[in-house]
């Protein structure tokens, strides 16, 4: 033990040594008791396992006897299994079962299938015990819970219904509710203040003695303070500091200021500015108000006749809430500044109705020329003839301001407005909308000496001669209209050579041309240039002016539309603009364009095309126009007229392109929306002679002689384009379509054995189309329906899967489309354009889009399975095309459909999750989620939609059943009208729409959807009830308005339909 009496770490323990001490024991090497625990005697939980032990040991028994003879028995059972696969013995060790292994196990650590089949069999009798518990459990848990409950309730609970009643708090009520303060003690912080050191009150001494040598006022104030026996020194005076840091300010300020004009360099707008920011809202606010108004105090005693210090001044006050103060400034600021209206309108404005009158009389005494002062003190007379009496005034003082001119005649009525403007024109000769504005008033005499005075005044304005060329066209279609009135030519005057309208534009168009050449004269020896875009702007007002100058329209644009364009890009250019001024609506100035660009190129097929098709839009609007605004016989004379000038058009386009389709299909329709289908038959015909290798001019040929009921003659002409043209896939699937249709009919009639007959001679077709294209999946669709109506379904199943086959290379082709259109966020659409106009409307759909794609094969072999109670292989189907086209919504919707079918919701949510993931800018799939989401996810889910696609239609109709459903009309027909605006090409939009009023039952709503449905332009080629609805070969030849009643209905049942 050492001197501090603590053993040493050396020490000898018990046993003496040769030197006397006593060694100590390794513990380390000696072998543990029986039952030993390491850490047990300080709290430590010790734990053994089976492989330590081996099989029923007793605890007793010693564990360094049972590891001894461990690895014995390992290796005697080691030697029986070379020499048996299956020893026996109680201490065989496996690795996955331990040393648990006896007599009956196999070999050590195999798990076989005998195994796996009692633990299946184990767990299926756990699960149906609990299975059995399972209702009486839970219903013993919900018990509990409830019992839980009504004993301890939540607080939110508690106050539920007091949540509920301060919905019908009203807003006065919540603004009545007074702010808590802050009284908590124990979170409060006092404030500290630690004493000055000793060098701020130095400092501030040495800066009182600055001050007193520049300001002798200080240095008085200072010695007389100390003459008065003060005892502070000047080191401890602090309020002194603050005086000194303002006496410096000041004296900054007069140095900032310029003493030889007496102008400030301090901006004044920047005061202006930054006051109308200032919000009160703290001290630091406050003194910054402060400092605000001590720097304009000094400005505007620097500088009094600076008009915007005033103003500045007195709008800090007006901020800071002191307007009294605000007024006594600005009043101030009129006797410093007199001569600027800025100051008077300010005190105007500060002031009451009744004071400012004064002040602005004050004003215009003092600045008689003020046109803004003159113009705000009219603004406060309440009565019109007070507010002329107070222009009239003015203008004795300024004659020759525009502003006061406008003000005055726009109180004045129509006669007294042309005196006015009498004057104003003597007053301001260079305003050229005076002179205007007093020619419109005028009679044809008048106006015309009126705008030579004015192109005398003014030369080098152009808008007088563009009224002059308006106001002699508008005389000289004045004067024939009323020859022409007064005797009236026979109706057969109309479409000849010399028709009253063609004489009149004639002379009309001659004239506006002079006067515009004169124009161009004239402004040119004044050297003024023809500005293109002004030009053409003024063209444009002509064309929409009440009532309009079609004629001094040509004019402009025929003068102006070549100016600054190169020869190279004129083609582009006069494209480009005659597009823009289509799109804007100003479509006479586009013909205007279009008619220039044909004389320069008189061979372009695409010009005469766009420029026909224009012309053939605006008769129709024209028409449309006529029937609702006059008579049955103007009616007639007007149409005449339009159509005549749309057909001569065309005729002059045929002669210059004789080989260009698209113009022969558009003079067959204007024939045809004429009314005249001989006249149509007879230009097809010379179609086909001129283009026999087109096969529009085919299908133009077979839907004129549909349209007309004449079956025989449309079956020629399938039948002859078959023969004389090569690549006719689109010819066939008509053909089949056609032969479908007369199928049907004959099916319908007493005779079966000729719908039989039909029924081969449509399949002997569909064999040889198939022959001719075996990868149109179309034609093998039409196969397997063909085949399902006569009662062989499985010869159908079989074509639908050589079809799917075939159409490999097509699906792909699909595929890469529809991932283009899902990328670009643009549903697929298809130009309706030209094949309106030769193929009706059954035959398009049947034949083109998702109809014509190969997902339907898919989605129908899927269906023929499930009808036969195939479950499995319809899955197998829709899982199959989900793979060949997984962007094709449909697909993802007939397999969504077919698990609700079966009941199994969680499936068909999966799927769609899945099908969301893959294309999540489908409108398609959006809506089929909307309308299988339950009415509590229906918000959240709408608004994910719509954030993904929001100006979908499918998605936007779908919200607008919600509204419906909840009983919302006014908000759900909001919703379709949206729907319909945005998607005006779908069909079950305008259904659900139409749907929807009926079952509300006001008529004029229903009448107003039908009357927008029919102003389309073009038919819907989208939606699905309304696509299925118009392939059916029954309603080949119905009606739009037919169609729609049919969709409706199909969307008012709520049904979820088959896609295939």
């Amino acid at each position: 033990m050492d001197p501090t009496g603590r053993m040493r770490r050396n020490a000898p323990g018990r046993g003496a040594t040769a030197s006397g001490s006593v060694a100590r024991p390794d513990f380390n090497a000696m072998k543990p008791p029986p039952g030993y625990v390491p850490g047990v005697g300080r709290g430590a939980a010790g734990f053994m396992t089976r492989s330590d032990l081996g099989p029923a040991v007793p605890q007793a028994m010693d564990l360094d006897a049972l590891q001894a003879n461990q690895p014995s028995r390992r290796k005697e059972y080691e030697d029986a299994d070379d020499e048996d696969d299956t020893p026996e013995g109680p201490g065989v060790f496996d690795r996955f079962m331990g040393n648990d292994t006896g007599a009956l196990a196999g070999r050590p650590g195999e798990f076989d299938e005998d195994d796996r089949e009692a633990d299946a069999v184990w767990k299926q009798i756990d699960e149906k015990m609990d299975e059995r518990r399972k209702s009486r459990r839970e219903a013993k848990m919900k018990e509990e819970m409830q019992k839980q409950r009504m004993e301890k309730p939540q607080i939110a609970t508690m106050f539920r219904d007091l949540k509920r009643q301060l919905a019908d708090v009203p807003a006065e009520a919540w603004d009545a509710i007074p702010d808590v303060g802050d009284y908590t003690v124990k979170k409060q912080k006092l404030e500290k203040f630690a004493p000055p050191p000793d060098t701020l009150l130095a400092r501030a001494a040495a800066e009182k003695a600055s001050l007193a040598q520049l300001d002798p006022a200080v240095l008085k104030a200072t010695v007389g303070g100390r003459e008065e026996g003060e005892s502070a020194s000047a080191s401890a005076d602090l309020t002194s500091v603050a005086e000194g840091r303002g006496t410096v300010l000041s004296l900054q300020l007069d140095r900032a200021s310029d003493n030889v004009s007496g102008q400030t360099v301090v901006d004044p707008k920047g005061y202006l500015t930054d006051l109308q920011g200032i919000k009160l809202r703290s001290d630091a606010d406050v003194a910054d108000l402060k400092k605000a108004r001590l720097l304009l105090k000094s400005i505007v005693a620097t500088n009094p006749g600076h008009g915007p210090g005033w103003i500045a001044a007195a709008r800090l006050e007006e901020v800071a809430g002191k307007v009294s103060a605000a007024r006594n400034l600005i009043k101030k600021g009129c006797e410093a500044c007199p001569q600027n209206e800025d100051v008077w309108l300010e005190a105007a404005r500060l002031s009451q109705p009744a004071d400012a009158a004064l002040i602005l009389a004050r004003g215009v005494t003092t600045i008689p020329r003020s046109v803004q002062l003159w113009m705000r003190a009219a603004s406060l007379e309440k009565e019109d003839a007070a507010k002329a009496r107070v222009l009239r005034k003015a203008l004795e003082h300024i004659p020759e301001s525009v502003s006061l001119w406008k003000s005055l005649i726009e109180l004045a009525d129509q006669d007294d407005a042309r005196v006015l403007l009498s004057r104003a024109v003597e007053c301001c000769p260079r305003h050229v909308d005076m002179w205007l504005a007093l020619a419109r008033l005028q009679g044809y005499d008048d106006a015309r000496k009126t705008l030579n005075r004015a192109r005398a005044a003014i030369p080098t304005e152009p808008g007088v001669w563009f009224a002059a060329a308006r106001l002699e066209e508008a005389n000289i279609r004045s004067a024939l209209q009323g020859e022409r009135e007064a005797g009236p030519a026979n109706e057969a005057s109309v479409v000849c050579n010399e028709s009253p309208h063609e004489s009149i534009d004639a002379q009309a168009d001659v004239s506006a041309s002079k006067i515009i050449r004169r124009a161009i004269a004239s402004l040119g020896k004044h050297g003024v240039e023809v500005d293109r875009e002004r030009w053409l702007r003024e063209a444009v007002s002509c064309e929409k002016a009440q009532p309009p100058s079609p004629s001094t329209c040509r004019a402009l644009v025929r003068a102006c539309i070549g100016v600054g364009v190169d020869q190279a890009d004129a083609r582009r250019t006069f494209l480009a603009d005659a597009e823009d001024q289509a799109k804007s609506g100003a479509r006479l100035t586009a013909m205007a364009i279009f008619d220039h660009s044909l004389e320069l190129f008189p061979t372009d097929s695409d010009l005469w095309i766009k420029a026909a098709h224009l012309r053939v839009l605006q008769a129709e609007d024209t028409q449309r126009q006529l029937e609702n605004a006059i008579g049955k016989k103007e009616l007639l004379v007007e149409a005449k007229k339009h159509w005549a000038e749309v057909n001569g058009f065309l005729e002059r386009a045929l002669k210059n392109c004789p080989q260009s389709t698209g113009l022969w299909l558009l003079a067959a329709t204007a024939k045809k929306k004429e009314g005249d289908m001989i006249g149509a038959g007879q230009v097809l015909e010379c179609a086909m002679n001129a283009t026999p290798k087109s096969q529009d001019i085919f299908l133009a040929a077979f839907a004129l002689e549909f349209d007309q009921g004449r079956d025989e003659k449309a079956s020629e002409i399938l039948a002859k384009a078959r023969d004389s043209l090569e690549d006719v896939r689109i010819i066939w699937e008509v053909s089949a379509a056609f032969q479908r249709i007369k199928t049907s009919a004959q099916m319908l009639t007493d005779d079966m054995d000729s719908g039989h007959r039909a029924r081969e001679s449509e399949l002997a077709l569909l064999h040889e189309a198939l022959q001719k294209y075996p990868s149109d999946p179309l034609l093998h669709r039409m196969k397997a329906e063909l085949l399902v109506l006569s009662s062989r379904a499985v010869e159908a199943k079989e074509a639908l899967r050589v079809g799917i086959k075939q159409c490999a290379k097509v699906a792909a082709g699909e595929e890469i489309e529809a991932q283009e259109s899902e990328e670009n966020m643009k549903e697929k659409d298809f130009d309706y354009t030209q094949k309106d106009l030769h193929l009706p409307h059954h035959f398009f759909l049947a034949c083109h889009g998702y109809w014509a794609s190969t997902a339907p094969l898919w989605v129908y072999l899927a269906d023929l399975e499930w009808d036969t109670g195939s479950l499995t292989r319809a899955r197998a189907a829709l899982e199959q095309g989900r793979k060949a086209r997984p962007y094709c919504p449909e697909l993802w919707v007939a397999a969504v459909r077919l698990e609700h079918q079966q009941g199994k919701s969680a499936d068909a949510e999966a799927l769609m999750a899945l099908a969301l993931k893959v294309m999540p800018k489908s409108g398609v799939l959006w809506a089929e989620a909307l309308n299988n989401t339950p009415r509590v996810q229906r918000k959240s889910k709408a608004a994910d939609a719509l954030g993904k696609c929001p100006d979908d239609g499918n998605i936007i109709a779908a919200v607008a059943c919600f509204f419906a459903l909840e009983r919302k009309d006014e908000k759900a027909r909001t919703w379709f009208k949206r729907a319909a605006t945005s998607s005006p090409r779908n069909g079950d939009i305008w259904a659900q729409w139409l749907s929807f009023e009926e079952r509300r039952g006001q008529q004029e709503q229903i009448n107003d959807v039908q009357t927008a449905f029919m102003e389309q332009r073009t038919p819907p080629i989208q939606g699905e009830h309304w696509v299925r609805n118009a392939i059916k070969p029954e309603n080949a030849r119905c009606q739009l308005s037919t169609l729609l009643q049919q969709t409706a209905q199909a969307c008012a049942s709520q049904k979820l339909p088959r896609l295939g």
